[in-house]
């Protein structure tokens, strides 16, 4: 476990360094929600952990799952409307910060649902660039990829 503090310790330096803030550093991907919604420019996309493991002190792993809203992870951006529909069109760098959040998302994770965790998968799949393959834009059979409080109002 102490790993993994370590680990969200230099994620959460990351996320100052780049202006978002102490605070924000379990939350970097999610943009704060304003009082009054107004129309928007951007909408959801999301990316889903796949893959993502925890490993106990005797040895055994499970997958890390959002035990909130009973499913995968997810980590959420949002991304200009005119984007290109097609992920596989997307820019390296929008897709690089998609694996940025998934990799914050997966731990977060690990730390608030799993304390038994001593190590996880997440810097693995992080640097492989897995993640990447796997956002979606969060409508018909991926609409659960988004969750409720989620918004790019």
């Amino acid at each position: 476990m102490a790993g993994l503090r370590a680990e969200l310790r230099a994620l959460s330096a990351l996320c100052a360094l780049a202006g978002l803030g102490a605070a924000a550093a379990c939350n970097c991907a999610r943009p704060p929600l304003s009082e009054d919604p107004v129309e928007s420019d951007t909408e959801p996309a999301c990316v889903w952990l796949a893959g993502a493991r925890y490993t106990r002190t005797d040895g055994s792993s499970s997958t890390l799952w959002d035990p909130v809203h009973d499913r995968s992870g997810t980590a959420c951006l949002c991304i200009d409307k005119d984007a290109p529909y097609a992920i596989a069109e997307f820019p390296p760098e929008l897709k690089d910060a998609f694996n940025d959040a998934a990799l914050e998302e997966c731990y977060r994770l690990a730390m608030t649902y799993y304390p038994e965790a001593v190590s996880t998968t997440c810097e693995e799949i992080y640097e492989a660039g897995n993640w990447k393959n796997n956002i979606v834009r969060p409508v018909a059979s991926n609409a659960n990829a988004k969750p409720p409080d989620f918004s790019c109002m």
